[in-house]
């Protein structure tokens, strides 16, 4: 009766946080930086994450590990191990599982465990969702909760089998023992609040790009001590405390190397996942801290996952895996120089100069004199800014980013008047600017860049990204 009340305070709770969430318009779209986990979307191996995919990106994944140990523990009616059958027993467990983000803050999903035939306890199959309630993308801090469900296995002994905790059917595993030595089973319904920090890594030459995650968080049913008075299945849990942390190298644009560790209540796990655009691969050890291999709870397990990430609304089918925004650099003006003067052999009369106002990189407009023709020019105020007249990548015709939006190269230079542009970024230390009635807009539809004093180049979105 308890842990009924329990499941409900927690349905609760999802529910209310999953309307909130319907409530809110989309903000800033979140990466796929976190990896997937094993059957249950985007986080860890176990663990889930405080975050979620993007609105509309879609995950599947399939993952695999396996079981070797020496001998397996035969259970009394009691759920007290009463002899051992000797001799090696292995077996290679599979799980698939497709999962996909809605509003940028919910995930939701299903999962398919184990394909096993009716005789070994028929396939297991799951549901989960997580609503983000304070996104990690905003400030670093996140908060979701969550919720997991899996169908216990049926063996046709008319006893009630649940899902253990490495989510395969067992027949030794079951809601109720007689005598009542093992209280509060309950495992096919985890609901679980999940807190995270995500911080940018150190600023070095030496060091490739990087951010790291740290998780903190608690959960009920299968995170919690469920069978923990089972001997043969594991005493040593945490009450439902759950912590995992991360760390994202960027080893190149889109491809991302994650190095994660886990406590998920019971075990000790550790692996990396390679994500390239979206296509990821991985592998993993379960219970690192276990030495002996004469149960199947208490050995050390190594596995192999791979995922793909979508992402139809972006920029292209394949989701790519950003790190945390970094902040733009500032950039301070140049300091005045003197007045320059471009000497000419012969003099230029005075009352043949006329005055010009150039818009520079600064952003400010600057005048200059210059002779009717306006081949000789002498700047009476300061030319300050950072232009890119110079850059390899403005005479390649390279295309930019803004706002994680490219941009190309398009039309002849114009010379707008500073007064109706307006600064939204920079590329590779030159500033970027937009029409200010424009530079709201999410994506901008042309962005200006600084060549020369007073001559500027168009930038727009390609055909693809426009559709």
């Amino acid at each position: 009766m308890r842990g009924r009340e329990n499941r409900g305070r927690w349905m609760a709770l999802f529910l209310v946080a999953l309307a909130g969430a319907a409530q809110v318009q989309p903000l800033d779209a979140q990466s796929t930086k976190m990896g997937s986990t094993l059957r249950y979307g985007s986080g860890f191996f176990n663990v889930p994450a405080a975050s979620t995919l993007p609105h509309l990106a879609i995950t599947g994944t399939y993952s695999g590990f396996g079981i070797s140990v020496d001998e397996r523990v035969f259970i009394s009616q009691r759920g007290i191990e009463k002899g051992r059958l000797s001799g090696e027993w292995s077996q290679w467990l599979q799980d698939a599982s497709v999962a996909v983000g809605l509003f940028d803050r919910v995930e939701l999903g299903a999962s398919f465990q184990n394909f096993a035939d009716a005789e070994n306890g028929g396939n297991m199959v799951g549901a989960f969702g997580r609503v983000a309630v304070v996104k990690p993308e905003s400030s670093g801090f996140g908060l979701a909760v969550g919720t997991r469900f899996v169908s216990g296995p049926s063996f046709g002994d008319g006893r009630d089998h649940i899902p253990p905790r490495l989510g395969f059917p067992d027949i030794r595993f079951y809601d109720q023992y007689e005598g009542g030595l093992v209280d509060d089973m309950s495992t096919s319904f985890s609901p679980y609040v999940m807190g995270s920090f995500q911080l940018a890594g150190l600023d070095s030459d030496a060091l490739p790009e990087h951010d790291l995650t740290f998780g903190l968080g608690y959960g009920t049913g299968m995170f919690g001590g469920s069978g923990s008075d089972l001997g043969w299945y594991g005493r040593r849990y945490s009450h439902g405390w759950l912590a995992a942390t991360a760390l994202h190298v960027q080893l190149a644009q889109g491809i991302l190397l994650n190095l994660m560790g886990e406590y998920d209540g019971w075990d000790f796990n550790t692996g990396v996942q390679l994500d390239v655009g979206g296509i990821r691969a991985g592998a993993y050890v379960l219970g690192i801290q276990h030495v002996e291999t004469s149960t199947i709870y208490r050995s050390s397990r190594f596995g192999v996952m791979a995922s793909l990430a979508l992402c139809p609304g972006g920029g292209g089918l394949l989701c790519s895996p950003d790190l945390m925004p970094r902040p733009e650099p500032i950039q301070l003006p140049a300091p005045p120089p003197d007045t320059v003067v471009i000497e000419r052999t012969t003099e230029i009369p005075i009352e043949l100069s006329m005055e010009r106002t150039l818009c520079l990189a600064t952003g400010e407009n600057g005048t200059v004199m210059a002779t009717p023709e306006g081949a000789e020019v002498i700047a009476l105020d300061a030319l300050g800014g950072v232009y890119a007249a110079d850059a390899e990548w403005f005479n390649n015709d390279s295309e930019i980013e803004h706002g994680d939006y490219p941009y190309e190269k398009v039309g002849e230079q114009i010379s707008p008047n500073c007064t109706t542009i307006t600064r939204v970024g920079e590329w590779l230390g030159v500033p970027l600017f937009a029409e200010s009635a424009a530079a709201g807009a999410d994506p901008i539809p042309m962005i200006y860049v600084p060549v020369t004093p007073g001559r500027w180049q168009p930038y727009e979105l390609p055909a693809r990204v426009r559709g």
